[in-house]
């Protein structure tokens, strides 16, 4: 479990090292590497929800039901989509609905061991 450690370190640390690079620069590519990586962790939890369905007899849940779980984008529009193809709207909008619970329950606390604070200006760019 703990051999993929070392290779996430050091694609954080580039991460890091990129993002600090192209805010100097004022570029606007790390959001969209950012957009891109979290379509492609969407994609990859889909596929790693399908198979652990498929290890565990699959009750219930088909392939509409998980892509649509797992893709980016509102509850809403994802139930609707879901409902339009055969998925189970039930499912999706829970795991939408858990999604919205871990990052509201987490940000906040993220922030404050971070030591940011909503009052303090953004930092100027350039």
């Amino acid at each position: 479990m703990f051999e993929r450690l070392p290779r996430l370190a050091g694609t954080l640390l580039v991460a890091a090292l990129a993002g600090a690079l192209f805010q100097r620069l004022g570029s606007p590519l790390p959001w969209m590497l950012g957009a891109a990586w979290a379509l492609l962790m969407g994609h990859l939890f889909g596929r790693r929800l399908l198979r652990c369905m498929a290890a565990g007899g699959g009750k219930g849940v088909d392939a509409g039901t998980a892509y649509f779980s797992s893709v980016i984008g509102g509850a809403s529009e994802m139930a609707v989509f879901a409902e339009r193809m055969g998925a189970r709207v039930d499912l999706v909008a829970a795991a939408h609905s858990l999604r919205v619970m871990v990052v509201v329950v987490t940000l906040p606390f993220a922030y404050q061991f971070a030591g940011l604070h909503g009052s303090e200006p953004a930092p100027a760019l350039g």
